[in-house]
């Protein structure tokens, strides 16, 4: 719901300021409200710097879990994040695949 103060205020204005004030830009004299662009869905892939940034967080996660297992002698949690760290690196290496195949 709109205060007072900005429904005074809209009524001040003529239609074609409002539209102004929405859409800056005009073509061919009309002012042209933007609709929403659709974003491109990507159904199952994932861009190479997603793929890198996913690589990244999951070898820190790795590092941190491989220290922890280290520090209390858990040797499951130790090699659990031997395995993240891996995992970190395939993604890593697939963003970079990506990247030089565009």
């Amino acid at each position: 719901m709109l205060s007072r103060a900005t429904t005074s205020l809209l009524g001040l204005l003529s239609a074609f300021e409002i539209a102004s004030l929405v859409c800056p830009y005009k073509y061919n004299g009309v002012v042209h409200v933007p609709t929403e662009r659709r974003e491109k869905e990507q159904v199952g892939r994932k861009s190479s710097a997603q793929d890198k940034g996913e690589g990244a967080l999951e070898k820190a996660k790795g590092k941190a879990k491989e220290a922890t297992g280290a520090l209390t002698g858990d040797k499951g949690k130790k090699a659990e994040g031997r395995t993240e760290q891996t995992k970190g690196t395939a993604k890593d290496k697939l963003g970079k695949a990506k990247d030089l195949l565009k």
